[in-house]
């Protein structure tokens, strides 16, 4: 690897200089327009990548701008590495700005510098490296390069219409070492009546993957002083407002995303022990609150708790709410064990819950999984090892990645353990030393899954 290593080390500018090209161009995902499916700005940022790998001589195709591929060798490939060029919108509070592709203190500013431009950029100049250095694999390697990962994957949806994926497949688009396994997923929705003229209307959460920050609801004929002693009893802190329609309660929280509730505090569930110490809302907010309690987040009450030893146990938030017109609606966001299925699932919810509650039970997605002593994912995890000398090991998560659901395909970085690279946050950032870091692995990646006697 010395050769290709001092090519790299050579040529990184030229790296360097390729995720800036792709990060400076805005491409948040949007409608269909001028027969490009994710948007203009998508389509612009594929064009460049594929304009990249074309002066670095690769071989291209564009799928009618759902996917565009790059390809390293002759045939059917063996190994596919997905990344995306689609982003998330900027948001608020950035101090570079997002598409200017800053570096400053080592370090590329931008929205798409590690999620997921940089590791396309990495992807490309590991391809180019090894054609460069004559290490081109016997067995081909191909990149696959989408544009809709942020909204819905649609676009691999489409391209396996046209192509199959490579037997094995990684993406550098999630952690180091290495993710192979990932929980699957349900959306529950609870409904029932609720009679109580009490309570006029009660609403939380703003996006049923998040631990929502607030929710409110207000009252009428419920003192204020009764109001603040039923929350001192429930253990939660409240805002209580006197308005023309009647009083508010606010339930305030700690944000967190729906895979790991436990890192937030939920503002729905504490309402709803509020109103349920207040004894208002009838027999709704009674159950609900006993059902989907707060800090608890196991779905232990609601009889969905299981777990596996491969991805740990179920998680279960209840995060939207809406108390409007007498009817009581809930949602839940749960990520479940790869041992389990979405018929196993649903059938506990609806034993533990079908008496107080209708049940529905929508969006499912099954678990994830690529045993951990597989060849593919002990090849990778050596070449981790062998690159970072540190131990290389298969995680499980509760969210999904671009390869769920793909036979075969693992998250194979871009973070490395203990960064935090501000992924979909204000400030997005990736080390120039370690995008070098991703194009090593990525090409020793390569090299190790494409050699002949593999």
């Amino acid at each position: 690897m010395d050769a290709l290593y001092q090519w790299m080390d050579a040529h990184a500018a030229e790296l360097t200089e390729a995720a800036a090209r792709l990060v400076r161009i805005d491409s948040v995902g949007a409608a269909p327009q001028n027969g490009h499916p994710f948007g203009d700005g998508v389509a612009a940022a594929l064009d460049e990548a594929l304009a990249i790998a074309k002066e670095w001589g690769l071989a291209t195709c564009n799928h009618e701008y759902y996917v565009g591929t790059v390809q390293l060798g002759e045939g059917e490939p063996r190994l596919g590495v997905l990344c995306h060029l689609d982003t998330v919108p900027f948001g608020e509070g950035w101090t570079f700005d997002p598409l200017g592709a800053v570096i400053t203190d080592g370090k590329m500013y931008g929205r798409g510098t590690t999620d997921d431009k940089g590791p396309v950029a990495a992807t490309l100049f590991a391809l180019r490296a090894l054609k460069e250095c004559g290490m081109t694999p016997p067995v081909a390697c191909r990149a696959v390069l989408g544009g809709d990962e942020e909204t819905g994957s649609t676009d691999m949806e489409y391209y396996q219409t046209k192509e199959a994926f490579p037997p094995y497949l990684f993406s550098p688009d999630g952690s180091y070492p290495l993710i192979n396994t990932e929980k699957g997923r349900v959306q529950l929705t609870v409904s029932a009546p609720m009679t109580d003229p009490r309570l006029l209307w009660a609403r939380g959460g703003v996006a049923l993957n998040a631990v929502p920050t607030e929710a409110v609801a207000c009252l009428c004929a419920v003192e204020t002083a009764t109001i603040r002693e039923a929350a001192a009893k429930a253990g939660h802190a409240v805002t209580v407002t006197d308005t023309a329609e009647g009083v508010t309660v606010t339930a305030h929280g700690a944000a967190a995303h729906g895979s790991t509730p436990e890192k937030g505090e939920n503002a729905v569930t504490a309402l709803l022990e509020v109103l349920a110490a207040l004894g208002v809302g009838g027999d709704a907010v009674k159950a609900a609150a006993k059902k989907f309690p707060f800090a608890e987040y196991g779905g232990e009450s609601a009889g969905a708790a299981c777990s596996d030893a491969p991805s740990g146990a179920l998680t279960l938030a209840l995060t939207c709410l809406s108390i409007e017109e007498g009817q009581f609606i809930g949602k839940a966001d749960i990520r479940f064990p790869v041992s389990f299925t979405v018929a196993d699932i649903e059938a506990k919810l609806h034993t533990g819950l079908d008496a107080a509650f209708g049940v529905t039970c929508d969006n499912c997605v099954e678990g994830h999984h690529v045993p951990e002593d597989s060849p593919f994912v002990q090849t990778l995890l050596k070449v981790y090892e062998q690159e970072t000398g540190e131990k290389g090991y298969g995680l499980a998560i509760g969210g999904g990645t671009y390869v769920h659901g793909i036979p075969n395909g693992v998250a194979f970085g871009v973070e490395f353990p203990d960064v935090d690279n501000r992924i979909h946050g204000a400030d997005e950032f990736i080390g120039v030393d370690e995008l070098m870091k991703d194009a090593r692995l990525i090409a020793r990646a390569i090299a190790a899954v494409c050699a002949e006697n593999w």
